[in-house]
């Protein structure tokens, strides 16, 4: 039984398209493609404290639970957001940087190998007090569409090696 305090930095990429249409244009005759992609990335950081039992330590091998009921940890995102038309970008913007804080409970296990390999597998429930969104805006345009991204509940695996 013991705790164990950490804090961490963690990176994500979200590209995916967020609306898209295709269909044909009865009045010139031609086919169409429309689409919003958006490419933006998302850093995590964090702190948690977090309880530790051991329940099976065998020498060289130990295997025990992690319970981190409280933690805090920011999220910034950044990136840009494409209007396509048939495949060829017709406006292209930022998203406005932004950032939110979230507390965070996450519950594991843990495996240690002679104290010095250390593997996690850990399940991670945030709660965000509000959503951020953020409006993007292109060159000469302002779109009407609002980007709402942050992240979710997640499962985490980690390696450390203790010297």
């Amino acid at each position: 039984m013991g705790l164990r305090a950490k804090g961490y930095v963690g990176y994500s990429n979200y590209y995916y398209t967020i609306f898209r249409e295709k269909g044909y244009d009865e009045y010139d005759g031609s086919y169409y493609d429309y689409a919003y992609i958006l490419n933006a990335h998302g850093i995590q950081y964090g702190a948690e404290l977090a309880y530790i039992w051991d329940f099976l330590d065998k020498g060289k091998h130990t295997i025990g639970l992690d319970i981190a009921p409280l933690g805090l940890e920011g999220s910034t995102y950044f990136g840009k957001i494409t209007a396509k038309t048939n495949g060829v970008a017709e406006l292209e913007g930022n998203i406005k940087t932004h950032t939110k804080f979230a507390y965070t409970a996450s519950i594991g296990l843990h495996y240690y190998y002679n104290v010095n390999h250390q593997i996690f597998a850990s399940y991670k429930i945030r709660t965000y007090s509000t959503t951020p969104t953020a409006t993007l805006k292109f060159k000469d345009y302002v779109s009407p569409v609002k980007i709402s991204n942050v992240s979710n509940h997640a499962f985490l695996l980690g390696y450390a090696y203790k010297f």
